[in-house]
C-alpha cells in the first residue's frame, strides 16, 4: 500500500498535469527540473518540511483559483481540493 502511494499515485499526478499541459499546448518537459528537485529532497529527513505550495501556506485564494482552472477537467478539482486539504490538515496536527 505504501508502494502505491510513493510510486503509483505520484506517477499518477504526473499523468495528470501532463493532460493539462497537453491541452494547453505546453511541453511536459517544463516540468522535469521540478520533478527531479523533487524526488531529490524525498532523501532529506523531514519530508513535510520540503512541503510547498499553497496548501502549506494556507493561501485559499491561489487554492480556489486553481480550482477554478481546474473546473474544465472532470476529476480533478475535486482531487486537488482532496490532497490541498489533506496538506492542510496533517500541517496542523504537526504544529
Amino acid at each position: 500500500m505504501t508502494a502505491v502511494y510513493a510510486s503509483n499515485f505520484t506517477n499518477f499526478m504526473y499523468v495528470i498535469a501532463a493532460d493539462i499541459l497537453r491541452k494547453n499546448g505546453i511541453p511536459f518537459e517544463l516540468l522535469t527540473p521540478i520533478i527531479r528537485q523533487t524526488a531529490t529532497n524525498v532523501t532529506r529527513p523531514d519530508l513535510f518540511d520540503q512541503q510547498t505550495g499553497p496548501a502549506i501556506r494556507e493561501d485559499m485564494k491561489v487554492i480556489e483559483d486553481h480550482l477554478n482552472m481546474l473546473s474544465l477537467h472532470a476529476g480533478y478539482p475535486e482531487l486537488y481540493d482532496l490532497v490541498s486539504k489533506s496538506i492542510i490538515k496533517h500541517k496542523k496536527r504537526n504544529d
